[in-house]
């Protein structure tokens, strides 16, 4: 189950919303959860909702989703007490999966007021929370599968299936990420021709990027007979087409 669900993901791989939204309902299916919460944040340490990339389903309705997304834009995450060992687990930088039993004791959890308040008005408890940071670019990938408000706690069995299918997940970020890092001589660019290359792509001539980045048309005219020796051509119409030739030809199978 795990592995037919990654290919429906890599069919539509093209689509961000719609393989991440696919992703959540498959792996709920696979665990019996009912809610799913995809999250992408490039700083797992300060976690800024305003910047993270989320996507959701599975809510019991509107007003219990509305309730969760009020209370993540309050950007205060901190009521949560399950928060500080997902903190330290994930300040280790490996990936993982924990249930919320392994992150923090019952007493604890029931007695607070997170969990009386936003997580019952949202009709949510028992989860499962995987963790896994992306090789390039430096971000980090949550996977969040809740079960409903008096449901029965997820077990190692399921744990294990989330883990099996985020590993695999990462796996094909993480190669996506090499070969396309790989495949262009863009990517080792210095940030000067990189500019360049980039203003000479607008349409611009030699003289306009000059002005632009602040130097002589001598200093541009040495950085593009470099990037003609660098991708082996003659000419700006060569050196244009085989850039885009090459970003077309290595377009990662998952977009984010």
């Amino acid at each position: 189950g795990v592995f037919h669900l990654l290919h429906e993901v890599r069919d539509l791989g093209l689509y961000p919303q719609l393989w991440k939204q696919h992703m959540l309902s498959g792996l709920c299916k696979l665990i019996n959860g009912q809610v799913g919460i995809s999250v992408q944040t490039p700083d797992a340490g300060n976690v800024d909702i305003s910047r993270s990339t989320i996507v959701d389903m599975g809510w019991a309705g509107e007003k219990e989703r509305l309730n969760w997304l009020a209370y993540c834009r309050q950007n205060d995450l901190r009521a949560d007490p399950s928060r500080t060992e997902l903190m330290r687990l994930m300040a280790g930088g490996r990936s993982f999966v924990r249930f919320r039993e392994q992150l923090c004791h019952n007493r604890h959890w029931y007695s607070s007021d997170h969990v009386q308040v936003t997580r019952r008005a949202s009709d949510v408890d028992s989860f499962l929370f995987s963790y896994r940071q992306l090789i390039n670019p430096a971000r980090h990938h949550w996977l969040y599968l809740l079960r409903p408000w008096s449901d029965r706690p997820f077990d190692n069995r399921q744990r294990r299936i989330v883990k099996l299918f985020h590993d695999e997940l990462g796996r094909i970020l993480d190669q996506d990420a090499l070969r396309v890092s790989q495949a262009l001589p863009v990517c080792q660019l210095s940030p000067r021709l990189s500019q360049t290359l980039d203003l000479l792509a607008t349409g611009l001539a030699e003289k306009q990027v000059a002005v632009r980045l602040g130097c002589s048309q001598n200093t541009i005219h040495g950085y593009v007979k470099e990037l003609h020796r660098r991708f082996a051509v003659n000419s700006r119409s060569e050196l244009l087409a085989r850039v885009f030739q090459a970003r077309a030809s290595v377009q990662p199978r998952l977009l984010l």
